[in-house]
């Protein structure tokens, strides 16, 4: 069994050069506009006036957007997003190199979470990210900011797989203040770190996101509410929406499922995954990513297949199972972070 740190170094190089494929890929569509085909959508414009109004200190949920951004009135994104971007708006002028540097962040996080339970063969996640079209496609040609939510999520995982349980505090709480789906995990990480009794580190989570809502909630509270937690279960139904239950259900039969109705369903789901697979640290992954995607169908009221990108990034880590059956070592619960949990 090799340490992680000969496997890093064995795979150094390699990572890096496909970390930069996976940069080249995206950058094309940004700087050479012709071969963006489809062009950019109005979460893009959203994101740019957000940017532009917190760098002139101003509370982008109370700024009214151009027409170009579509909901003119509501910003439907938690603050980190526009904290995120606006050091790139403010360099390039473009918020997509936000969005390329979440996804190389992605890439080398994709390794070091797989690398938890596989050797040489976890460098076939950061591939299969590096050349994700859905990936590519969201960051370069439409301009959505899922990626950033997914990047806090990836990291904070590999962190916490490392045993690095200050980071992975940090880390997910910088994720909780930037994409509402990843609440959903909250549950799973609360069981995975009470078996090891280190909840506290997951309060600090959540003061750490707290830290970075609050200013923002006080500026506006009424507003901050309804843009980025009332609006996706009130908002008209959109006919590009159509990956939701609600969208579904409406269609086929006419019947308009309640909001409480669809978190019944979502509970009724998470408490499953809780009880019965998530036992060890794969289980523990895998029911991470089925339960984000059930979330992201079964509770608002237009579904978007964008709203599964956190889910895909984790099953790129997944990726090496379907390469190689892996045999599972030790116990289940927490293990060495020194070695593989799977051998090669």
């Amino acid at each position: 069994m090799s340490s992680g740190r000969s496997i890093w170094s064995g795979l150094k190089i390699p990572l890096f050069l496909i970390t930069g494929t996976g940069i080249a890929l995206r950058l094309i569509p940004v700087v050479l506009p012709s071969v963006n085909f489809i062009g950019v959508v109005d979460i893009y414009y959203a994101d740019t006036e957000a940017c532009k109004a917190l760098l002139s200190f101003h509370n982008p949920y109370n700024i009214v957007f151009d027409s170009l951004a579509g909901q003119r009135d509501v910003y439907a994104y938690l603050p980190m997003v526009p904290i995120f971007l606006s050091p790139f708006e403010l360099v390039f002028g473009d918020v997509r190199y936000g969005a390329i540097f979440a996804d190389a962040v992605i890439t080398l996080a994709c390794f070091w979470v797989a690398r938890t339970f596989f050797n040489q063969k976890a460098i076939w996640s950061s591939v299969a990210f590096a050349l994700l079209p859905p990936s590519i496609f969201l960051t370069s040609f439409i301009g959505s900011n899922m990626m950033i939510g997914s990047m806090f999520l990836l990291l904070a995982l590999a962190a916490l797989f490392q045993e690095k349980y200050w980071s992975f505090a940090i880390i997910f709480g910088l994720g909780l203040a930037t994409n509402q789906l990843l609440i959903l995990a909250v549950p799973f990480f609360l069981r995975y770190l009470w078996r090891m009794k280190k909840t506290r580190f997951l309060a600090a989570s959540f003061i750490t996101a707290l830290a970075i809502v609050i200013p923002f909630y006080l500026a506006s509270p009424s507003r901050f509410l309804y843009d980025v937690f009332l609006f996706q279960f009130q908002r008209p139904l959109q006919s590009n929406g159509f990956m939701s239950l609600y969208f579904l259900t409406y269609y086929a039969t006419g019947i308009e499922l309640s909001l409480i109705v669809r978190s019944i369903l979502v509970l009724v789901v998470g408490v499953y995954f809780l009880v019965f697979l998530s036992k060890d640290a794969l289980k523990f992954l895998a029911s991470i990513l089925f339960f984000l995607a059930v979330g992201a169908v079964v509770l608002p009221v237009n579904g978007f297949w964008s709203y599964l990108l956190p889910s895909m990034t984790i099953a790129c880590t997944m990726l090496p199972l379907a390469l190689k059956r892996p045999r599972p070592l030790g116990e289940e619960g927490s293990y060495s972070k020194k070695e593989s949990r799977y051998e090669e």
